[in-house]
């Protein structure tokens, strides 16, 4: 006779077991990535792409290209229009559902018309909160929270609806082990039982033999604005870090692939001035890289996703650009990423911020 403990064993193996039926419910590029790592870490057979999205994201176009350079079939639903009002049940439900962000309520409403009773949980990561939320910290919420945090009353309340979800599966038969495939598996978290998502077998085969610098831009207005910092003088420290590059590598190509959101006008004639590349994508960064077969051998940027997954499937050393600025309201949570980012091997150089005289 198997006893509870023993059970729970086995549903949280079922969770990370081979060629289950699964219903991948996502709604960006890199969770996107994260799915076709998991198809063929897990060897799926039977599964299903499901898009839960913002219509206004930029970042659909990109998901969505992705998707059609694979030939591959997928439901689509807006949460802000009228087709995630017209969401049925569906006729083949699935024993594993993949979520793509610990943090969309979006995502999690959609899952049991595509699960199976007693279908089991699994999430996968969105981006950097990943880190804070494996550590058992308190983390910025992703963009599409940050929108709605009004309208539901803030994050204890997300909480609570969060909370309401768990208690619905609960009662209706899913399995949720708080299970999660995770590009960082190596943080060991009391809440979560996690599996190692290596991108292992997204980027292989014979690379290019020319040496590729490759540059993560940010969204140089919005960090402007979170730092409070003048755009013109942003765009100026961004300017210094392009020229050491460039110093550092005379003869390699450089390219510079800016942020999905990014809109800033001026950032694509520094670089020209330079002779770096400026490739605005219509997929993901991680995604160009395989489909380019590019030989990287460095990476630059300041903090994000990208870093860490680039690192992880080209082996390139990375160099995390860090603000340094007085002002910055979210230096806990900066601080944490930076002291992770460090403890992988990814170097850290701050960016200096002069105080600004507003008078």
């Amino acid at each position: 006779m198997i006893d509870e403990k023993g059970m729970s064993k086995i549903k949280t193996n079922r969770a990370f077991a081979k060629r289950v039926s699964t219903a991948f419910i996502i709604e960006s590029p890199f969770q996107l990535l994260c799915a076709w790592e998991a198809i063929e870490e897990f060897e799926i057979k039977d599964y299903k792409i499901v898009l839960v999205m913002d219509s206004n994201n930029i970042r659909n176009k990109q998901t969505i290209a992705m998707l059609k350079d694979k030939k591959m079939a997928y439901d689509a639903y807006y949460w802000n229009d009228e087709s995630f009002k017209t969401i049925q049940p569906q006729v083949v439900r699935y024993d594993r559902i993949m979520i793509g962000d610990y943090d969309d309520l979006c995502l999690m409403q959609v899952c049991e018309y595509y699960a199976s009773a007693h279908a089991e949980v699994v999430f996968m990561d969105d981006g950097l909160s990943s880190i804070m939320l494996l550590k058992g910290l308190p983390y910025q919420h992703t963009p599409f929270l940050a929108k709605i945090r009004k309208l539901i009353k803030g994050d204890i309340a997300i909480e609570r609806a969060r909370k309401k979800i768990f208690k619905h599966w609960e009662e209706i038969g899913f399995v949720n082990e708080n299970c999660m495939y995770t590009i960082y598996g190596n943080i060991k978290s009391k809440t979560f039982k996690t599996y190692p998502n290596t991108l292992s077998h997204l980027y292989k085969g014979e690379k290019q033999s020319e040496g590729v610098i490759i540059i993560v831009g940010t969204t140089i207005l919005e960090v402007a604005r979170l730092y409070g910092i003048p755009v013109p003088l942003f765009e100026g420290l961004v300017w210094s870090k392009l020229v050491e590059v460039r110093d550092k590598y005379p003869e390699n190509r450089i390219i510079y692939i800016p942020h999905g959101r990014d809109r800033d006008p001026h950032i694509e004639q520094l670089c020209k001035c330079l002779d770096i590349e400026f490739k605005r994508l219509q997929m993901s960064i991680e995604y160009y890289i395989v489909s380019e077969n590019l030989n990287v051998q460095a990476i630059y940027g300041t903090l994000s996703t990208a870093l860490s997954t680039l690192r992880i499937m080209t082996g390139a050393p990375v160099t995390l650009w860090s603000i340094d600025y007085k002002k910055d309201k979210y230096q806990y949570l900066h601080h944490q990423y930076m002291e992770f980012y460090e403890s992988i091997g990814i170097v850290a150089e701050e960016i200096k911020v002069p105080e600004v005289d507003k008078r």
